[in-house]
């Protein structure tokens, strides 16, 4: 059985995986492409810029959860986070009034293919719920994980684990944002055969 946090954050994704069907089953090409002014990301940018950002993160999350299983590192999962814990999930966020730029790794394509975002965003969101599942029991104090951006960016696995469900709302936000813009083009539901 989960943790109350560990749980939490399982709720998130599975809330996250729900919207993602259905968005993968009714969304038209103009409509996945379509943004509200020059700057913003459109549907389809915003999933592929997650698949990028939470593929690049998963290695570090397995292997130090593999770090944890090795050296049998039991405990509690709920404990204070520190200040740069504190700031670093917080602008990972919704609503978060610190707004840090796109490393150009996680900068998403110009027009992704949007064939296989949704297929790849759901897998993402199976390894991650499963990764819930193998931290639970262990010290997630006990091991740190570098940023794939600058190895010496490095955090816990407790706040890392929360940072990157808390980034996946943020951009879920935004694409709930577009999807519901009164210009929204209207369209039909794209055929299996489009």
């Amino acid at each position: 059985m989960l943790t109350p946090f560990l749980l939490g954050l399982s709720n998130d994704i599975n809330a996250i995986t729900i919207n993602a069907s259905l968005l993968g089953a009714s969304l038209s090409l103009p409509q996945w492409h379509w943004t509200p002014k020059s700057g913003l990301w459109s549907i389809a940018r915003c999933l592929d810029h997650l698949n990028r950002t939470g593929y690049a993160m998963l290695p570090g999350i397995h292997r130090a959860i593999e770090n944890l299983k090795f050296t049998r590192r039991l405990g509690s999962d709920s404990f204070p986070y520190n200040l740069v814990e504190r700031l670093f999930v917080s602008a990972m966020g919704p609503n978060s009034r610190i707004k840090l730029p796109v490393p150009p790794m996680f900068e998403p394509a110009v027009a992704p293919n949007t064939d296989i975002i949704v297929p790849q965003f759901l897998a993402l969101q199976g390894e991650l719920s499963e990764c819930l599942k193998s931290a639970r029991g262990f010290d997630l104090s006990a091991v740190t994980i570098a940023s794939p951006v600058n190895e010496k960016l490095r955090f816990r696995l407790g706040p890392f684990l929360e940072a990157i469900v808390r980034h996946e709302q943020y951009h879920y936000e935004q694409v709930e944002k577009v999807r519901t813009h009164p210009q929204f083009p209207m369209g039909q539901v794209r055929s299996s055969s489009d």
